[in-house]
C-alpha cells in the first residue's frame, strides 16, 4: 500500500511552486490540501479526507519542509540572451499560406536576420524582425489574425539533466509572471527555452531572470 505521507511528499517536492511556498512558510495548508487531493487519490487508490491531508502537510511541513531535509533541485541557466526587434505575425493555417511561409523562411534565413515558426492545430505564428513584417505581409497577401510588434525574445539554455526534472520551465515562466511581465509566445528545443515578451520589459526580464538562476 502506497503511504500517504510519502505521496504528499513526494508532489510537492516535484512541484517547484508548492516546494518553495512549503519551504517559506506562507501557504494555506488547507488550500494546499483541497489543491492536491484528486492527486492524491488517484495514486494511493483510496478515498482520502483532506483533514488527513492537513494533517499530514502540517507534519511535513514541521519535520521536512522548513528544516531543508526535502529533495530540492537548485535549477541554474548556462546563459541568458536577448533578441529585440521583432514583430510576431499569426494567420489561420492552410497548405498554401504554408508553402509561402516556408519559402519566406528560407529567404530571410539567408538574410541572417531572425525568423521563427509556431505551428498549432489550425494556426500558424511567425515571429520575425521587424524591418521584415511589412515584406511578408506583401508576400503572404492573407488576412493576419494578430500582428504584435516591438517584441523581444529572452532565450535562455540549461544543462540537459533538467530535460528530465520536472518545474524548471514552470519557474521560469513563474520567476517572469510574479514581475507582472506578460509572455506572448513561448517555444522551446532539448536545452533552450524562448520567452517573448514586450521590448519594453526585456531588461527587467533578463535581470530577474539573471538574479534567480545565474546568481551563484
Amino acid at each position: 500500500m502506497i503511504r500517504l505521507s510519502s505521496t504528499v511528499k513526494n508532489i510537492i517536492e516535484k512541484n517547484a511552486l508548492l516546494r518553495q511556498g512549503m519551504k517559506e512558510n506562507i501557504l494555506n495548508l488547507s488550500e494546499v490540501a483541497r489543491k492536491i487531493h484528486p492527486l492524491v487519490e488517484t495514486r494511493v487508490k483510496k478515498e482520502v479526507k483532506i483533514s488527513s491531508l492537513v494533517l499530514t502537510l502540517s507534519r511535513l511541513n514541521k519535520h521536512y519542509f522548513n528544516q531543508g531535509k526535502f529533495n530540492s533541485i537548485d535549477y541554474k541557466l548556462k546563459k541568458i540572451t536577448s533578441y529585440s526587434g521583432l514583430t510576431i505575425i499569426t494567420f489561420d493555417n492552410n497548405k498554401e499560406l504554408e508553402e509561402k511561409i516556408l519559402t519566406i523562411h528560407s529567404f530571410i534565413k539567408s538574410k541572417n536576420s531572425y525568423i521563427t515558426l509556431s505551428y498549432g492545430l489550425s494556426e500558424i505564428t511567425v515571429i520575425i524582425e521587424q524591418k521584415y513584417s511589412q515584406y511578408l505581409l506583401q508576400k503572404i497577401k492573407a488576412p493576419a489574425k494578430n500582428i504584435q510588434e516591438n517584441i523581444a525574445a529572452l532565450g535562455v539554455s540549461f544543462e540537459e539533466k533538467y530535460f528530465h526534472y520536472s518545474g524548471l520551465l514552470h519557474a521560469i515562466i513563474k520567476s517572469i509572471s510574479w514581475q507582472n511581465i506578460n509572455i506572448w509566445e513561448v517555444s522551446s528545443t532539448f536545452t533552450e527555452f524562448v520567452c517573448y515578451i514586450d521590448s519594453k520589459n526585456s531588461r527587467l526580464c533578463f535581470d530577474t531572470l539573471h538574479k534567480q538562476f545565474m546568481t551563484y
